[in-house]
């Protein structure tokens, strides 16, 4: 009975990256603050923080975004105008000093908190379910049929990260 228990245990805390099984890990910069991959190919958009040689945040574009087409070699590539525009772009606005707020352009009800740890390292911060997350991945499960509409329906969205005050691991799962 003990080794089916920690069977299920085991299963339970490896089901949240079922979703990505196969899924390539891109390089990470010491400026990145996150990557986003969906379902359907391998394609990642990484988001970057944008610094300055004195690591501050620049001012006009305080995040990079760029593609890694794993379904063409893994060669990074920019993002369209449309996917910049109207989909993964994001917009932002200063907060203070090295402290900025920023959402995707496709959905502003999330608003990432993109600042400096205590270590200088850039983080982007936002609330999942009532809790903070210090986002490193995130996951969006499009619906199959959709898939190739121009405003595809997204089933959820997973967020992995970590605690910003202790550092320990987080998961959550969000229905938009």
């Amino acid at each position: 009975m003990k080794h089916l228990y920690i069977l299920l245990i085991t299963c339970f805390l490896a089901a949240p990256l079922s979703a990505q099984d196969g899924y390539p890990h891109p390089p990470v910069p010491a400026e990145n603050l996150f990557y986003i991959q969906r379902s359907g190919n391998h394609n990642t958009i990484v988001y970057d923080a944008n610094l300055t040689n004195d690591k501050k945040f620049n001012a006009k574009k305080p995040v990079n975004i760029y593609w890694i087409r794993y379904t063409h070699g893994g060669v990074k590539e920019d993002l369209t105008f449309i996917q910049r525009t109207l989909a993964y772009g994001v917009s932002s606005k200063r907060l203070g000093d090295n402290h900025y707020e920023f959402h995707f352009v496709s959905y502003a009800k999330k608003k990432f908190i993109l600042y400096l740890d205590a270590a200088g390292n850039p983080c982007a911060k936002l609330d999942v379910n009532g809790k903070q997350i210090v986002i490193r991945k995130i996951f969006i499960a499009i619906e199959e049929k959709s898939r190739w509409t121009l405003a595809p329906k997204i089933e959820y969205v997973e967020f992995f990260g970590s605690d910003p005050y202790n550092g320990k691991s987080l998961y959550e799962k969000f229905y938009p």
